[in-house]
């Protein structure tokens, strides 16, 4: 829950009111109080499905509580489990959650606090070697069908060519160069490709596609690249920021690990913190992302 910072000069706090009905009365409705430097709150204990309701009051130093302001809702909605091919959460480890066990090897990232604050829940890269790598999967191979690449990310604005996740390889099928990456440009744009490359050329076969804003602010931010076969669309912060029509299709399978946070050969280190890395077999729809964002 978010809201805009109160500018009286007296401010002590924030009451935090949750009720299960429009116009809800919040007497004996508070569910939490907010510091008077806060602009958020996180509301955990809700159902998924089920539709809740928020107000929030001012209380200055001397007690006196202002009106409650407008009310927003909400419903929660579970992150999508069909298709979950990968799920990293990072809680105090590396280890996939997901039933595939695509699980990877840590070299150098440390564990840091994630967007809740919570400690030891994401990793921090500080661009000097650091990356984790996870083994080659099939499950990771999806041919020319749809897949969903998506993650957290707060990148340092001194990050540029840092690669959020990295996959290509010659693949067994002959001498071609094949995969997917995602990566910041140097304007700060979060960019995703994915080629096959029969020539080993490096500039065949590749879709691409860059998101319209800058995003190496220091602040988190939820990326979802979603690849339909014939269109990739990417969205920052659950709401649809670009997309592009597939104009070299071709299937980017390969057998080459995935990285996080660097490319298979050591560069393109990226810089800030990383966390709740998920990958589908398949394109989600919007309604999704947007439960993955929450």
């Amino acid at each position: 829950l978010t809201w805009d910072a109160n500018s009286e000069s007296d401010l002590s706090h924030y009451i935090v009111y949750q009720g299960n009905t429009t116009g809800f009365d919040t007497t004996g409705a508070a569910v939490g109080s907010a510091l008077k430097s806060a602009t958020s709150a996180l509301i955990s204990g809700l159902s998924n499905g089920t539709s809740y309701h928020f107000k929030l009051a001012a209380v200055d130093s001397t007690g006196n509580q202002s009106a409650a302001s407008n009310e927003a809702s909400a419903t929660p909605i579970a992150p999508p489990a069909s298709g979950l091919v990968a799920y990293y959460p990072f809680n105090g480890n590396a280890n996939d959650e997901s039933a595939n066990t695509n699980n990877d090897t840590v070299h150098g990232p440390t564990l840091a606090a994630d967007r809740f604050g919570n400690p030891n829940s994401a990793y921090s890269f500080d661009g000097v070697g650091d990356q984790i790598a996870v083994a080659h999967s099939e499950s990771f191979n999806f041919g020319t069908g749809g897949y969903t690449l998506e993650a957290w990310v707060n990148a340092a604005p001194s990050t540029t060519g840092g690669h959020v996740l990295h996959k290509r390889g010659n693949t067994s099928q002959g001498t071609s160069l094949r995969g997917w990456y995602t990566l910041f440009d140097s304007e700060g744009r979060n960019v995703f490709s994915a080629y096959n490359d029969p020539n080993l050329t490096g500039d065949q076969g590749q879709t691409g596609i860059a998101s319209s804003q800058s995003s190496t602010d220091g602040v988190w931010h939820h990326f979802a690249f979603v690849n339909h076969g014939d269109s990739v669309y990417v969205y920052i912060d659950g709401l649809l920021d670009a997309w592009v029509s597939v104009i070299t299709p071709g299937s980017p399978d390969n057998d080459g690990d995935l990285v996080i946070g660097a490319t298979d050969g050591g560069g393109g280190r990226f810089i800030g913190l990383i966390d709740d890395i998920r990958i589908y077999n398949r394109a989600l729809i919007e309604l999704e992302i947007k439960a993955l964002y929450q």
